[in-house]
């Protein structure tokens, strides 16, 4: 009898394999529920949109080669996070420090890591647990910030969260320091598209280096409750933010104001696994030092320096970013203003009117010739 593959492995088998499942475990019966369910509904996709169910994943299997080819993986974090990282050594799994920035407890993601990767809660040292993160599909841009600046919604404090309207990177609610990690660490990394807590019933994580389908994250209404397995809880389908359109605009605020590409990098993650931290301000003094001592390179990314030190080209593409969460905005702000009757003096809608200002300034700054934006300088660290 087969055993369950590892989620780098292909799970379309799971459809057609000959198995008696008296023989399966209950960690391998999950398994098998959770990728025939998958499975079922890419037949089922394929079916409405008269495509042949194999082509389909042959599909999705190239769409997703083309995402994430030469896309480095990265995390977002807060400064003091990031010192604390830099103090330790290495990331803190959350099954160590027993908190996340998302909605995912301990024992949900235990239960899931058993599921998709094999781990067992009761042997695998907390350490090694995978470190979360995401796949920079559009390269590196400036993280929005400020209270107003989190996508669909405002961070309160830990794992409690408040709808808002801010901008369209819904990132920023994990951190707006961008640590990107070095090329090897693609070894040891799978990925999903979208949140993989929110979307656990619609995705599976493959290896990013050798994509799979199921890790599309391809949504449909469900096909009915999931059946219970002995010794297993039964996971609620979460349908809120859904990805369902098939064609997505990975770039634009539809996709990023909710949704990204998850990375789970596995085997633990060191301070000798950065490459370099983007900053969206000048850092502290500590954080700074702490930066120097570790030899960590460094330096100050935000919607200014992009305006003051980049290329023609990369000035236009920012603009056009900041244009596109404008109008995004600018939607919200109508839509919310027409269902709920606000106006200005309510908090929403003065944070709205606050950060399209702000829009309309990095605009005006990003469009005005060198020479009027004043010396280049650097933002660099020395090297210690």
């Amino acid at each position: 009898m087969r055993s369950a593959r590892r989620a780098s492995e292909s799970a379309v088998y799971w459809n057609t394999l000959e198995r008696n499942t008296s023989e399966l475990s209950p960690r391998e019966l999950e398994t098998l529920r959770h990728l025939t369910a998958i499975n079922r509904r890419f037949d089922h996709i394929a079916a409405e949109r008269g495509t042949d169910p194999t082509r389909f994943r042959a599909e999705i299997t190239a769409h997703l080669k083309g995402l994430l080819a030469g896309r480095p993986v990265a995390t977002r974090v807060g400064p003091d996070v990031l010192e604390a990282v830099l103090r330790d050594g290495r990331f803190k799994t959350k099954f160590e420090t027993g908190k996340s920035a998302g909605g995912a407890k301990v024992e949900g993601r235990a239960w899931q890591e058993r599921t998709w990767f094999g781990y067992d809660p009761d042997t695998l040292p907390a350490d090694l647990r995978p470190i979360y993160g995401y796949v920079m599909v559009n390269g590196e841009y400036a993280a929005a910030t400020g209270p107003h600046g989190l996508g669909w919604f405002e961070r309160l404090a830990d794992s409690q969260w408040e709808k808002g309207i801010g901008d369209s990177d819904v990132l920023s609610a994990y951190g707006e320091i961008q640590v990107v990690f070095k090329p090897d660490v693609l070894q040891r990394t799978t990925f999903t598209v979208g949140d993989s807590w929110n979307y656990r019933e619609s995705t599976f994580p493959s290896h990013i280096l050798n994509p799979q389908p199921e890790s599309f994250g391809a949504l449909q209404k469900p096909l009915g409750p999931p059946p219970a397995a002995d010794g297993l809880p039964v996971p609620t389908t979460v349908w809120d933010h859904p990805l369902l359109t098939m064609d997505r605009e990975y770039d634009k605020p539809s996709f990023t104001a909710a949704d990204y590409v998850e990375a789970q990098v596995h085997g633990g993650v060191s301070v000798h696994d950065i490459d370099h931290v983007l900053l969206p301000r000048e850092p502290t003094p500590q954080l700074r030092r702490a930066l120097d001592n570790t030899g960590t390179p460094w330096r100050v990314f935000n919607n200014e320096t992009i305006a003051r030190d980049g290329t023609p080209a990369e000035r236009a593409a920012a603009r056009e970013r900041i244009t596109e969460q404008r109008r995004w905005l600018d939607n919200r702000l109508a839509n919310h203003m027409r269902r709920t009757g606000a106006g200005p003096g309510d908090p929403l809608v003065d944070a709205a009117y606050e950060r399209r200002a702000v829009f309309d300034r990095e605009i005006e700054m990003l469009k005005r010739p060198r020479s009027l934006r004043g010396d280049p300088g650097t933002d660099t660290a020395p090297a210690s």
